[in-house]
């Protein structure tokens, strides 16, 4: 089984919570989407409406967590908490795979399917995927995706890694950046499989990526404007238009 962990944040103004419900929804959606349907979807929130969604292998787990303010610092905490309760509810499908998905990226509907006919035994890691800012005509494919985006990590859960303490597969996802998870595995002696088709979307500007709220510095903010450029250019090489498979395989029709 694969294990979806989602963490979603906690209410700001009304406006904004209706969105990142809308978002939450399409991402759940592109979950319980899989070709091969053994997968569970845990939703950790504070509240949250499903709407029309309608399926048994979705637990929303609802929990008096504390309100988040608007600094980066309050959103990681409030993420971390999340993931952890994430974790002790899927205590019960293990073993499993493990994977923590922000509540505004979407996944292809292969990735079930992939990840249990490869059958890996530490996990994943995905090297290829999309940015995509929500509603527009095209996207642009990243080759170092997880150093980009937290949707990025599958590693393989058994009971005993479940655990609070002790460096474990679970617990490495939680404490490691995303973008040094591949690292941290390697230093234990162990290889995370890289999945060869792009496997997420990353959707920028929703108002919910933490990277994005002032945590995360990043160095192409002091290039020079030459540089900034030739960074531009390369990225319009990089786009590809959104077509009517790209959207049935990560849900991206259900776009509200």
């Amino acid at each position: 089984m694969l294990v979806f962990i989602i963490p979603l944040r906690s209410p700001g103004s009304t406006r904004h919570w209706r969105i990142c419900e809308l978002l939450c929804r399409n991402t759940i959606r592109s979950a319980l989407a899989q070709t091969d349907p053994n997968v569970r979807v845990i939703l950790s929130c504070k509240e949250f409406d499903p709407g029309d969604i309608q399926d048994s292998r979705l637990t929303v787990l609802r929990g008096d967590f504390p309100e988040v303010g608007s600094d980066w610092n309050s959103g990681l905490a409030d993420k971390s908490l999340k993931n952890s309760a994430g974790r002790r509810e899927s205590k019960q499908y293990t073993p499993c795979y493990t994977m923590l998905l922000d509540a505004d990226d979407l996944v292809s509907n292969k990735l079930s399917e992939y990840v249990h006919r490869v059958k890996h035994p530490v996990g994943y890691y995905l090297p290829r995927g999309y940015t995509w800012m929500s509603g527009a005509s095209t996207v642009t494919i990243n080759d170092q995706f997880h150093r980009v985006c937290g949707s990025s990590g599958i590693v393989y859960t058994e009971p005993a890694n479940l655990e609070e303490s002790g460096d474990s597969s679970v617990t490495s996802l939680l404490r490691f950046p995303h973008h040094e998870i591949v690292e941290h595995f390697s230093r234990l002696g162990k290889s995370l499989h890289p999945v060869p088709f792009p496997a997420a979307i990353y959707r920028r500007a929703t108002g919910s990526n933490l990277s994005e709220t002032g945590g995360v510095v990043l160095p192409s903010m002091s290039w020079p404007v030459w540089k900034k450029c030739l960074k531009a250019a390369w990225q319009l090489r990089r786009r590809r238009f959104v077509t009517a498979a790209m959207k049935r395989e990560f849900s991206m029709e259900n776009e509200a």
